[in-house]
């Protein structure tokens, strides 16, 4: 009974002391500021947080007109005439309502604040308004608006596309940089409007590949991580890689990625640039020997084998053409042998250029006749073309049916041991591997056998300073060993290992063995041949042993022959260059023997000539031998050339050389080539 008495009591307790003390206690623990307005615009109440705020203490406050205080002088009439119609008719443009206004403080500053305002149901009746200073919440707020326009500044001036998506063919792109209207043709506004826009501009063959890797992405998580084609809008291919990280959906929605399309477009055709140079011969764009051998092992490296012809076909007597034409002349001869062999093979076969003027078609199926009509005919085109000089060629045929335990690369020296016996019939015919020219193919063998299982040697023969009698240098004679340990003749293996186009591997072995020996201090020149002149691999491995032997490359020259260089000026000069950059020397082997000596003295950086062994052997009683040594010497000192004289049999020549101003010399004379020893 006496708590019920209490209850009621308390509740219908009207004390106003009691509510104004709640009141009061609620005012001063307000965080936000709190002003009681009047109909007549003045202030009723003030709490603690308001003078905090505006500066004003509440008694400075209270009855005072809250316009002047508080609002901005341009504003204030407005606030009164809103007032003033809100009591008249009811109208409320503010009432329940958040606003964010300026206002002014007690010294005049201005800050920025958030208003609500609500009104006492009483007579007559009270309008509270709840304030807060937003100053700190506006400067984050532009804090952060201002990182993010930075970061998208950033963003879109980045030489990639960012973008934010659904995975899967039909997901919606929620974000994507300016960059990719640059990119594609299709605005930002665009993409993001038309779910399917990505998918249907991937390129069609590469639509399985990104939908198999969107689809791991969507089934495990992790990164995304593809190159594909995107169509532009006008139809162009542009590569692209895309990088992302995928995650989580929003509200069970579809997995996002985020990430970035890199332009690679450029990289891609440069890639493809190299691959095309490194499997084409330059001038005529046919493939190069190395993919032609690739082609025709992979012809071969079926389990059931295959069937086919191999022809090669030669320019004949293209040195002269060279030295008579000019080499844009004899370029254009080789082009026009290339354009010739299009037409004829169309798709039914693979034409190449082997190196030099020498080419090669491998037709797979094909018999010895469809074989012998090509080749007619192609020799017949390249016989009917207007030269100032009747130009020919050459044919060999080889037609082979390869099991998997077979060498396919008989095929092509067969053909090559063919084309030798065309050209010794008389040249401008075709001629077809038979068993009767076995034998060559056995040395062919031997010669192959002889490289793979090392039998291989050196020899050495030194070369000496006229002027001083000192051995300064040795030149490197490749010698082979049969299979009984016996030296076989440089004539008997060299002239195979040269047509058949093993002398490559020679070559190699060779100058991994002067390495050795330029790493030991001495000096040593090498012979190079044609064949080796246009491998690109082989300085690539002159620079390798270098640095790995340390050897200086000055005591390294290498020495070409007039022959080789008229095979193809081009190849022959760029190898000169990159021999010159190396630090290695080069010299011109056998000088006077050819048309074009002179040519190639002016446009190779030559550092040695060296005199052939023709001119040598008997200027002792041959005055024209004398004079073109003289003239040899002569011209090499105007242009800054060493002189090395070949063959020197006798102590008669010596002493001419010497009289006649040649730097240095070889021959028996001098020293006879002996075995060298390698550590």
């Amino acid at each position: 009974m006496g708590m019920a008495s209490e209850a009621a009591r308390l509740q219908s307790f009207g004390d106003e002391r009691l509510f104004e003390g709640v009141t009061r206690s609620i005012l001063d623990a307000a965080l936000d500021c709190i002003v009681v307005m009047g109909t007549d615009g003045r202030v009723v109440e003030w709490n603690p947080a308001a003078e905090q705020t505006f500066g004003y203490s509440r008694e400075e406050a209270l009855g005072r007109d809250l316009a002047g205080m508080i609002v901005p002088p341009q504003q204030r009439e407005d606030h009164r005439r809103g007032l003033a119609r809100y009591l008249a008719t009811g109208a409320a443009r503010v009432l329940g309502r958040r606003l964010e206004l300026e206002a002014v403080r007690a010294d005049g500053s201005r800050i920025p604040i958030e208003l609500a305002i609500t009104q006492l149901d009483r007579h007559p009746p009270l309008f509270v308004g709840y304030l807060r200073d937003i100053t700190q919440r506006r400067y984050f707020a532009e804090a952060v608006a201002d990182a993010e326009r930075r970061y998208r500044t950033l963003v879109e001036r980045l030489p990639v596309v960012t973008y934010r998506a659904e995975l899967g063919p039909s997901g919606r792109w929620t974000y994507v940089s300016p960059q990719i209207e640059n990119m594609t043709g299709y605005s930002p506004d665009e993409w993001m409007a038309d779910p399917e826009l990505w998918f249907g501009r991937l390129h069609p063959d590469d639509r399985d590949e990104v939908a198999r890797a969107e689809e791991q992405c969507d089934r495990v998580g992790g990164r995304l991580d593809v190159e594909y084609r995107l169509l532009d809008r006008s139809g162009g291919v542009v590569w692209v890689r895309d990088e992302a990280t995928s995650i989580p959906g929003t509200d069970g929605g579809p997995r996002l990625v985020e990430g970035v399309l890199v332009d690679i477009t450029e990289q891609r055709r440069a890639a493809e640039s190299l691959r095309y140079h490194a499997d084409h011969d330059v001038l005529t764009g046919l493939v190069n020997r190395r993919r032609f051998e690739e082609e025709l092992e992979r012809c071969g490296s079926g389990p059931a084998g295959c069937s086919g012809a191999v022809v090669i076909v030669d320019v004949d007597h293209f040195k002269f053409v060279n030295d008579s034409l000019g080499h844009e002349a004899g370029d254009a001869v080789l082009r026009g042998v290339a354009s010739s062999l299009r037409e004829r093979i169309g798709s039914s076969g693979l034409p190449a250029r082997l190196g030099g003027d020498e080419f090669a078609v491998l037709l797979p199926g094909a018999g010895e006749q469809q074989a012998r009509e090509l080749a007619v005919s192609l020799l017949h085109a390249v016989r009917s073309r207007e030269t100032r000089v009747p130009v020919t060629a050459s044919a060999g045929i080889a037609v082979f049916d390869m099991g998997p335990a077979q060498n396919p690369r008989d095929a092509l020296v067969a053909a090559d041991i063919a084309l030798y016996e065309a050209k010794e019939g008389g040249r401008d015919r075709v001629a077809t591997f038979t068993g009767q020219q076995g034998e060559r193919l056995t040395w062919v063998g031997r010669v192959r056998r002889a490289i793979e299982e090392e039998r291989l040697v050196l020899h050495s023969q030194p070369i000496v300073d006229l002027a001083t009698g000192e051995k300064v240098g040795e030149e490197l004679l490749v010698r082979m060993l049969d299979e009984s340990g016996e030296v076989v003749s440089p004539a008997a293996f060299l002239p195979t290992a040269e047509h058949f186009g093993l002398i490559r591997d020679i070559d190699r072995w060779v100058v991994a063995r002067a390495l050795e020996l330029a790493a030991a201090g001495r000096s040593v020149s090498v012979n190079l041949s044609a064949r080796s002149l246009s491998d690109p691999g082989l300085t690539d491995a002159v620079e390798r042993g270098l640095r790995e032997t340390g050897a200086d490359p000055g005591r390294l020259v290498f020495e070409i022959t007039e022959t080789a260089a008229a095979a193809d000026m081009e190849e022959v000069r760029a190898f000169a260059e990159r021999v010159q950059r190396i630090g290695c020397g080069l010299a011109l082997d056998d000088f006077g023997t050819g048309f074009g000596s002179f040519i190639y003295l002016k446009h190779l950086p030559v550092r040695e000539l060296k005199i052939d062994m023709e001119f040598v052997r008997h200027i002792d009683t041959s005055p024209a031998d004398r004079r073109l040594v003289q003239s040899i010497v002569l011209i090499a000192r105007g242009l800054g050339v060493r002189t090395v004289a070949e063959g020197v049999e006798d102590a008669a020549a010596l002493r001419l050389l010497r009289e006649y101003g040649v730097d240095r010399a070889q021959g028996w004379h001098l020293g006879a080539p002996a075995p060298v020893e390698l550590g």
